[in-house]
């Protein structure tokens, strides 16, 4: 079941960061590798929704979807 939340940290040498899920406030660990479309780094503020599921004790964000670019498309000729 996919849960909206919103970006609150993001550290671009680690290439993780934080989300905070909308309904219960939690706090899960993303990396940029489970972003849909990784070519735009993740934004503070930026609304997202995922798969949150626990891994070796952790809690974990997987299949993040973009919510405020959902429809971005790189091209290169713009």
């Amino acid at each position: 079941m996919f849960r909206k939340g919103i970006v609150i940290f993001y550290d671009e040498k680690s290439a993780k960061g934080l989300i905070e899920l909308k309904n219960d406030h939690q706090q899960v660990v993303f990396k940029l590798e489970d972003f849909s479309n990784q070519t735009v780094l993740p934004q503070l503020g930026e609304r997202i929704k995922c798969v949150v599921l626990e891994q070796n004790g952790e809690v974990l964000a997987k299949f993040i979807v973009r919510l405020d670019h959902k429809n971005y498309v790189t091209d290169p000729n713009r």
